[in-house]
C-alpha cells in the first residue's frame, strides 16, 4: 500500500474485501479518502467502469479464487 500511495502512476479508486464493512475499514484505516468506493466482493470491483488496475494482495492460494472475476 505505501507504494501505491506514494505513485504518482496509480489512483486508488476502490477496495474490495470480503464485506462492504471490511473494505471500508481498509479505506479507514489506510486514509484513502471519501471517494474511494467499497466493495464486498471482487465481481463489483471487477465491474466498476473506474477500475482499471486491480492488485490482488492475498495469500497465492487465493488468488485464482480473486481473479477468477476479472474477464471484462
Amino acid at each position: 500500500m505505501p507504494s501505491l500511495l506514494a505513485s504518482p502512476h496509480y489512483q486508488i479508486v476502490a477496495v474490495a474485501n470480503s464485506s462492504i464493512e471490511s473494505a471500508q475499514a481498509s479505506i479507514n484505516v489506510h486514509k484513502l479518502g471519501t471517494s474511494v468506493k467499497a466493495y464486498g466482493n471482487p465481481s463489483d470491483i471487477a465491474n466498476d467502469p473506474d477500475v482499471d488496475l486491480v492488485l490482488v494482495s492475498v495469500n497465492v492460494d487465493q488468488h485464482y479464487k480473486y481473479t477468477i472475476y476479472i474477464q471484462r
